[in-house]
């Protein structure tokens, strides 16, 4: 597999900052029958499912469009009030609940499981798990790190926490309800396949799984933004505002990442991928989100994109050759 990727990507080594790669990942293109995806086209084609505009034009922004992009602009300056309203889903902390008080030691693979299906309560429990209160001297670099960190006392107080969150789901506007349930099943996919990717390349597979499920945070700001700014007339439909809306909302990521102080690796990563247009170079853990990112977005194509085509060379059907996908818990 490192093979595969280096011969893709350039050289590179399994630690952002070790050694340049030769450029960022080319084009991404999959063939089908409804033709081929780039990488702009593939973004552009996953923003239409989010936001319930599936075609776009080649049009000026209109007042609503501009308005939205003003407002993420200035959201960028001020992301310390964001963390408040970053959404939980509705079911991780009864269920964690009820596990800490139905048995009197805590099983760190279900609670795994279960943490793993919320990108906002895992963020909450690897900030905690890296806390002064929890650290205990030792950095958390895996699941069962972050579990014997937080003990139940530290499970506790994550469900206090989170508890505080609005739930996907609760009293959304009309872009959050629409682009929420998607978003979040487009994470988990992406976290599952990050994953993979690291391991087929002995890098390490939990901040993988973070950078993957984690990676909308700023499109979950970005909807939310779309639905204060609505004003009944205009839809965000023109291909420019698209560009700049995914752009900015990758970037409000990076800045999510850095205040919430996630882990470096993980942040790391968010500034490579935010940086992409650029050709900067990449290391290893960016190349895999990267993929994992696109493949994730071909997986939830209207019609499903034909990832096993032989005769197709391309990324996706060279990684879903090298992958193992009977691993993966795809959604």
């Amino acid at each position: 597999m490192l093979k595969f990727v280096k011969g893709l990507f350039g050289q590179s080594k399994t630690l952002c900052g070790d050694r340049k790669a030769d450029a960022f990942p080319p084009e991404f293109a999959v063939k089908s029958g409804l033709g081929s995806y780039n990488t702009t086209e593939l973004n552009g084609n996953f923003l239409g499912q989010l936001l319930g505009a599936t075609s776009h034009i080649d049009a000026k922004l209109n007042s609503f469009e501009i308005d939205v992009l003003s407002r993420l602009k200035s959201q960028l300056k001020n992301t310390g009030n964001l963390f408040a309203s970053l959404p939980r889903t509705e079911e991780t902390l009864p269920k964690l609940q009820t596990m800490l008080e139905s048995s009197s030691q805590i099983e760190t693979e279900a609670v795994v499981n279960l943490l793993k299906r919320d990108p906002v309560v895992l963020g909450d429990a690897v900030v905690l798990s890296e806390s002064l209160k929890y650290q205990k001297g030792h950095p958390v670099k895996s699941f069962n790190d972050m579990i014997h960190a937080l003990g139940e006392p530290g499970l506790l107080e994550l469900v206090e926490i989170s508890s505080r969150r609005p739930v996907i789901g609760q009293n959304d506007g009309h872009f959050v309800e629409m682009a929420g349930p998607k978003l979040l099943r487009h994470a988990i996919n992406s976290a599952e396949i990050s994953s993979e990717l690291a391991r087929k390349v002995s890098a390490n597979t939990f901040y993988a799984y973070i950078a993957g499920l984690l990676n909308n945070l700023g499109l979950f700001v970005g909807c939310h933004i779309l639905d204060i700014a609505f004003d009944g007339k205009h839809s965000p439909n023109s291909r420019k505002f698209r560009e700049d809306f995914y752009d900015l909302c990758q970037k409000l990521t990076t800045a999510i990442a850095r205040n919430w102080k996630l882990p470096e690796m993980v942040c790391q990563v968010y500034e490579m991928q935010s940086q992409g247009s650029s050709r900067d170079a990449c290391c290893q853990e960016a190349i895999n989100l990267y993929v994992a990112d696109k493949l994730a977005k071909a997986w939830m194509m209207p019609q499903r994109l034909d990832l096993a085509d032989k005769e197709t060379r391309v990324l996706a059907n060279r990684a879903h050759r090298e992958l193992d996908f009977s691993r993966l818990k795809l959604m």
